[in-house]
């Protein structure tokens, strides 16, 4: 397995994303730098839908946006059972942009050279 590989399948945790004070999505053995990669490559064409699949899960997609209209995405994922969130398209945006920089942040604080994650 390459070290950048091993990487992905090591920077696993927990992802909670909240709309207010409610729990939107929250499951625990995230592969959290290979969801940040997938947002980030989302975040380059965000007018198209996200989906997210891992290497760690067969079911899928485990989470994805879809856009209603140019304000709002819909939320949702395989594990949510049909259940769906309203979220406002910019907010949307930028959460996913602060949890990249924070998955980012914290690999430069352990020497991680990311250059060539992403």
């Amino acid at each position: 397995m390459s070290s950048t590989h091993q990487i992905y399948c090591e920077v696993e945790g927990v992802l909670a994303i909240t709309k207010g004070n409610e729990y939107i999505f929250l499951e625990e053995n995230i592969l959290l730098l290979e969801f940040a990669k997938a947002l980030n490559t989302w975040g380059k064409q965000s007018d198209l839908d996200f989906e997210y699949y891992s290497m760690d899960y067969e079911e899928g997609p485990i989470i994805y946006f879809r856009h209603q209209n140019l304000k709002t995405c819909r939320v949702g994922g395989v594990w949510l059972e049909g259940v769906c969130y309203e979220v406002q398209r910019v907010e949307l945006i930028l959460a996913c942009n602060i949890f990249i920089r924070k998955i980012l942040n914290d690999l430069i604080s352990r020497g991680v050279d990311i250059d060539l994650l992403f």
